[in-house]
């Protein structure tokens, strides 16, 4: 498109619209790094302490809080909901993966 032509400018704030996302993106996959290596830290303590690996009531209660806090910004609390499914998903999947045992009696 040319410069000063209709649309030039809707044509420029898309283009940064698609930069803001992109970056947001990038934080988005940065934070979920930082979260699954507190998940792994936090698998480590509870194999110390003889805990289980899953958490039922805590991940209803983390659920909960997203529905909640996912009404209070504008956002769909299904949406919320679904993605601590997957992140939930994720990591049983993962230790699956490095304990091919998990779901196999030991014998």
């Amino acid at each position: 498109m040319v410069a000063g032509a209709p649309g030039a400018d809707h044509w420029r704030r898309l283009q940064q619209l698609r930069a803001e996302i992109d970056s947001l993106d990038l934080q988005l996959i940065e934070m979920l790094a930082t979260r699954f290596q507190l998940v792994h830290e936090i698998t480590a303590h509870k194999q110390q302490l003889g805990l289980p690996f899953r958490c039922p009531p805590r991940e209803q209660e983390l659920r909960a809080a997203a529905r909640k806090h996912a009404l209070q910004v504008g956002l769909d609390a299904c949406m919320a909901e679904h993605f601590y499914d997957l992140l939930f998903t994720y990591k049983i999947h993962n230790r699956r993966q490095k304990t091919p045992d998990y779901c196999t009696p030991p014998g």
